[in-house]
Protein backbone atom coordinates (compact mmCIF):
# COMPACT_ATOMS: atom_id res chain seq x y z
CA UNK A 1 0.00 0.00 0.00
CA UNK A 2 2.89 2.37 0.65
CA UNK A 3 3.88 2.30 -3.01
CA UNK A 4 0.43 3.51 -4.04
CA UNK A 5 0.61 6.48 -1.69
CA UNK A 6 3.61 7.89 -3.60
CA UNK A 7 1.44 8.78 -6.59
CA UNK A 8 -0.46 12.03 -6.46
CA UNK A 9 -2.26 12.00 -9.80
CA UNK A 10 -5.62 13.68 -10.20
CA UNK A 11 -8.54 11.72 -11.60
CA UNK A 12 -8.40 14.02 -14.65
CA UNK A 13 -4.79 13.02 -15.36
CA UNK A 14 -5.62 9.33 -14.95
CA UNK A 15 -8.64 9.49 -17.28
CA UNK A 16 -6.77 11.57 -19.86
CA UNK A 17 -3.87 9.12 -19.83
CA UNK A 18 -6.22 6.16 -20.29
CA UNK A 19 -8.05 7.89 -23.16
CA UNK A 20 -4.76 8.72 -24.91
CA UNK A 21 -3.55 5.15 -24.48
CA UNK A 22 -6.68 3.60 -26.02
CA UNK A 23 -6.78 6.22 -28.80
CA UNK A 24 -3.21 5.27 -29.72
CA UNK A 25 -4.15 1.59 -30.02
CA UNK A 26 -7.29 2.44 -32.00
CA UNK A 27 -5.14 4.34 -34.48
CA UNK A 28 -2.82 1.34 -34.78
CA UNK A 29 -5.76 -0.97 -35.51
CA UNK A 30 -7.18 1.38 -38.16
CA UNK A 31 -3.76 1.77 -39.82
CA UNK A 32 -3.07 -1.97 -39.96
CA UNK A 33 -6.60 -2.73 -41.18
CA UNK A 34 -6.27 -0.24 -44.03
CA UNK A 35 -2.76 -1.43 -44.84
CA UNK A 36 -3.78 -5.11 -45.04
CA UNK A 37 -6.99 -4.75 -47.01
CA UNK A 38 -7.14 -4.94 -50.78
CA UNK A 39 -8.26 -1.89 -52.69
CA UNK A 40 -11.70 -3.35 -53.43
CA UNK A 41 -12.10 -5.20 -50.13
CA UNK A 42 -13.59 -3.26 -47.22
CA UNK A 43 -14.01 -4.63 -43.69
CA UNK A 44 -17.68 -4.87 -42.75
CA UNK A 45 -18.55 -3.54 -46.22
CA UNK A 46 -18.00 0.05 -45.06
CA UNK A 47 -16.97 2.33 -47.86
CA UNK A 48 -16.48 6.07 -48.16
CA UNK A 49 -17.49 7.40 -51.53
CA UNK A 50 -15.61 10.36 -52.94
Amino acid sequence: MEGLLRFRWSIQKILTGAAEHYAYHTGQIVYVTRWLQDEEEHPLAWKHYT
